[in-house]
């Protein structure tokens, strides 16, 4: 030391004080440099200093902002004054506290959390403060509390689940069992834990479920579901739907995860209606059986009796005997024509579709050759031939078409006119195919046109039809994806429209 110094003790003291505020300032600027929260406070609840880090916590521009604004951090921060009081009485006891967490206000009254540590300390006057850290855990409480809340609805949802939650090790042996079982199977939550399924799926099942546990979910790791027979705890068997996914190598799970549901009334219901299934073919295929017969059988006879009359009005001419011969020969084939129309409706019902190319032109004048000869001078049939024009459709059906739309002409015919006539035209566009049918008999009553294509309607008293012929005609042409249409006046007569769909053109 300089020997001036000694001579100049108030010079010394002077130094002393500048080198020990140098080392303070040195201090400070480290703490306000530092990016934890830093703060020391009376034993009262006021600030002695913070650093900026505190008061960004706390929502402060800065740490003048902070000290000058809050003056009793127990009523202005924390938001239950208590908690400072725990943690000062802790400080009392223990001298520092470390790991105590708080939930306080922000400048802009939001709530965080914080975890501090402090430590009660005594200044160069013996006056105590504290001294601490603070940190803002807002965001890990906030994790923690949804962590909580998610397992919290994760176990809602399971137990109230329908289903039934398992996970089941490599050898069938039961890990955990949601609590959904008890509700489905009996079993409380904790009897089945520990329990081999295999002991508890039905003997006929058995072979199928181990099958498809070792080898298809175990081994080729695929998820898969099946339905088998699983023993309720009262005794009697359920029919459980479970699909099983290989998650072994899954942390959490390691196991094979099932998913299972309650299937009995399903299954029972399926069983019926298969039941009622092979019921209902047994019954179509007794009344195809009908029908048949119907066909061979009944119409045979019948087109005998027709023969007969029309041999004994032949050989044997009575006008008395004719009329009343006429009248029966009249109703016979009107029984004969509704036979033919109920063997053709279920041919269209059971029968496949068969498709093949068909020139329309000759199959048109070859469907009115068979009807002028099955029914001569019965109505002027006009064919107005198109160029070729092929479509792809059902031959079969289609010839039943036309025959019933010809019938349907002969028996809307008007007796006062002349010349009774059935016009026939072929359109054709890029789209489709049209096939117009135009008569000029009696027509349908304006009020009938909306119900013209149910069963047995006839339309008109004066039709001497069964009323199943249109009924027909729309049957088929729907099965055929073809587009019909009716137009009529009456007293002028009745348009039919017949739309091949462009798919259908070949």
């Amino acid at each position: 030391m300089p020997s001036s110094l000694l001579h100049k003790p108030w010079l010394f003291l002077r130094l002393l004080l500048r080198k020990e505020k140098l080392k303070e300032r040195s201090y400070l600027t480290i703490m306000d440099n530092i990016s934890e929260g830093l703060y020391q406070s009376t034993i009262n609840g006021s600030f002695i200093y913070c650093n900026d880090a505190f008061a960004k916590i706390f929502g402060y521009g800065g740490k003048e902002e902070l000290l000058n604004s809050v003056s009793n951090i127990s009523k202005e921060l924390y938001t239950n004054s208590t908690q400072r009081q725990e943690l000062m009485d802790r400080l009392n006891n223990e001298g520092k506290v470390v790991g105590y967490e708080a939930t306080v206000y922000k400048k802009n009254k939001d709530i965080i959390w914080i975890r501090i540590n402090v430590a009660k300390s005594i200044d160069e006057y013996g006056n105590s403060y504290f001294e601490g850290s603070v940190v803002d855990i807002t965001n890990e409480k906030r994790t923690h509390h949804d962590l909580i809340l998610e397992k919290s609805r994760t176990q809602s949802l399971l137990k109230y689940a329908s289903d039934i939650i398992s996970i089941i090790d490599t050898s069938g042996i039961t890990m955990y069992q949601s609590e959904s079982v008890e509700r489905v199977l009996g079993y409380s939550q904790d009897e089945l834990i520990g329990k081999n399924i295999f002991e508890l799926i039905h003997p006929d099942d058995l072979e199928t479920i181990k099958n498809i546990f070792y080898q298809r979910i175990i081994l080729d790791r695929k998820n898969y579901t099946e339905t088998y027979r699983f023993l309720h705890k009262k005794g009697h068997y359920v029919y459980l739907e479970s699909e099983g996914s290989n998650m072994t190598n899954t942390p959490g799970v390691s196991g094979v995860l099932v998913n299972s549901r309650d299937v009995t009334e399903r299954f029972i219901q399926e069983q019926k209606n298969e039941q009622q299934k092979l019921k209902l073919i047994e019954t179509n295929e007794d009344l195809d059986r009908l029908l048949y017969s119907l066909s061979h059988e009944v119409r045979g006879p019948i087109a005998n009796l027709i023969g007969l009359i029309e041999l004994h009005k032949m050989e044997y001419p009575n006008e008395e005997l004719d009329s009343f011969m006429e009248i029966v020969n009249k109703t016979t084939n009107k029984l004969d024509d509704f036979l033919r129309k109920m063997v053709d409706y279920s041919f269209n019902l059971r029968s496949e579709i068969k498709l093949q190319s068909i020139d329309l032109n000759t199959f048109i004048k070859g469907q009115i050759c068979q009807f002028n000869k099955n029914y001569p001078n019965k109505l002027s049939i006009e064919f107005n031939e198109n160029t070729e024009v092929n479509i792809y459709t059902d031959s079969k059906r289609l010839e039943i078409i036309l025959l019933n739309i010809f019938q349907n002409s002969v028996h809307f015919l008007d007796p006062s006119k002349d010349n009774n006539y059935l016009k026939i035209e072929l359109q054709t566009n890029e789209k489709s195919v049209v096939l117009l049918l135009k008569d000029n008999g009696i027509g349908i009553e304006e009020n009938s046109l909306n119900r013209i294509f149910e069963r047995s309607y006839r339309g008109t008293n004066i039709s001497q039809g069964t009323g199943m012929g249109l009924f027909l005609v729309k049957e088929i042409a729907t099965k055929l994806e073809c587009k019909i249409s009716l137009d009529s006046k009456q007293g002028l007569g009745t348009t039919l429209s017949l739309e091949f769909p462009k798919n259908a053109v070949n």
